[in-house]
């Protein structure tokens, strides 16, 4: 059996920023903003982020390339991988910010594919608080055990991850052209032979 180790022994894991009333986008702000509305197939969607202005803020809330960032309200509570590194870009609260020791052990890719299998996810998930809209306890998340396997082998693993995550996104969209296509294809039946 692998070595494990506490989250908090090879990561750092803080809040996202906090904002002080209702979120408001500024088109000309100073940061770049991550909610939970660009997450998708566990991607920030880079496109859509939107900007506010801040006067000044904690140099711990600026995201790095490979950060993670862990949704830490409601009942899916998946995980994102920083893949880019974009200046002045930060998290919202609705996030836990995991950041990597200089000495961890864990590559970050492999801790964020970890985060978002199921039964972490369900092991996680047992210690929310709140009923209507639930919450991770951060002391809680920290304390989750991470598998110690060779960095070879978390590489290896992080990139059968990914081919899965294609694979699962190229079946979703072959679903969708395919019954695009039986649609279209009885809809020019049905109008050939309604001209009739």
């Amino acid at each position: 059996m692998a070595k494990e180790l506490e989250l908090q022994e090879v990561a750092s894991v803080f809040y996202g920023f906090q904002f002080r009333g209702k979120f408001n986008p500024d088109p000309n702000g100073n940061y770049f903003v991550v909610q939970m509305k660009d997450i998708e197939d566990e991607k920030i969607d880079y496109a859509q982020l939107q900007k506010v202005y801040l006067k000044k803020i904690q140099p711990k809330y600026l995201l790095k390339k490979d950060d993670i960032l862990l949704i830490n309200r409601g009942k899916n509570n998946r995980a994102v991988l920083v893949e880019k590194e974009i200046e002045n870009l930060i998290p919202a609260g609705n996030f836990f910010l995991i950041r990597q020791k200089k000495d961890s052990p864990v590559v970050p890719s492999f801790l964020y594919h970890f985060f978002n299998l199921s039964d972490i996810k369900d092991r996680i998930s047992n210690n929310r608080l709140g009923n209507t809209l639930s919450m991770l306890r951060k002391q809680e998340l920290t304390k989750v055990k991470i598998p110690i396997i060779s960095e070879k082998k978390q590489k290896k693993l992080s990139q059968l991850f990914e081919v899965c995550a294609l694979e699962k996104k190229l079946m979703k969209k072959l679903q969708i052209e395919r019954e695009l296509f039986i649609h279209t294809k009885l809809q020019n039946t049905i109008n050939r032979e309604a001209s009739f």
